[in-house]
């Protein structure tokens, strides 16, 4: 598996952490101004977890853990004052059955904690789109080679994410 191989810059950060770096990055807007992260090591010497806290300019804080054997819901949240975001499989949702979900919730409350909290029934928006985010990609792809069309993913927001993920290895120590 070229996920465990070093020498193909595996592992966890790259693999999967990099979307979520770039998930990060996309609802601040920003670049992180400050990043931190702590691993654990895979016998084939690349990161088989990590997990990551990152703060922006505008003092957004991000917080992501990936692993190559960690098990998980994969589900991303944006959480404000006011409440949340999920999406419940952001990175390759089932065709014609995606949902984003908006919730709101009473912060617990800890000077009474016998009064009960009130909880808003979330409320589900249905994303029905049935085409394969791969195909589209592709269509995408070929588009900026054969019509010169503008990637969507532009060189200085791919840039900035590897510089985001440079960081990071060199946090945990991990050099390709």
């Amino acid at each position: 598996s070229i996920r465990f191989d070093k020498s193909l810059a595996g592992g966890a950060l790259m693999d999967v952490g990099c979307y979520c770096l770039n998930f990060s990055r996309a609802v601040t807007g920003e670049e992180p101004s400050e990043i931190h992260a702590i691993s654990k090591r895979h016998e084939s010497g690349v990161d088989e977890q990590t997990c990551v806290i990152a703060r922006f300019p505008s003092g957004t804080a991000a917080e992501f853990t990936v692993g190559m054997r960690t098990q998980a819901d994969n589900a991303a949240f944006v959480c404000g004052d006011e409440g949340y975001i999920r999406i419940p499989l952001p990175w390759k949702p089932p065709l014609g059955n995606g949902q984003v979900i908006l919730g709101r919730s009473t912060p617990p409350r800890q000077d009474n904690p016998n009064v009960p909290a009130v909880t808003p029934p979330p409320m589900v928006y249905a994303i029905d789109d049935d085409r394969d985010l791969y195909g589209i990609e592709a269509d995408a792809f070929a588009a900026c080679v054969q019509d010169l069309a503008p990637a969507f993913i532009t060189e200085s927001d791919t840039m900035g994410n590897m510089r985001a993920l440079d960081a990071l290895r060199a946090r945990i120590g991990l050099a390709f």
